[in-house]
């Protein structure tokens, strides 16, 4: 009697330990999106700072000439 219902409380936790499981790897994927969306913004603004110092430069270059 008892391994039957032990049986049975396997067979109702399962389900809800594969969605768990989905949930998680669901909100880990998000997790390395947002990582790696982070680190292209990231990039873009690096490129962007180092043009917007190198135009500051040349127009400081200029105005001593």
């Amino acid at each position: 009697m008892s391994y039957r219902l032990l049986t049975n409380e396997r067979a109702l936790v399962l389900p809800f330990a594969l969605i768990l499981l989905s949930f998680v790897a669901m909100y880990t994927l998000f997790l390395i999106g947002i990582y790696e969306t982070n680190i292209k913004l990231y990039d873009e603004m690096e490129i962007y700072m180092e043009k917007e110092i190198q135009s500051l430069y040349n127009m400081l270059i200029h105005k001593k000439t």
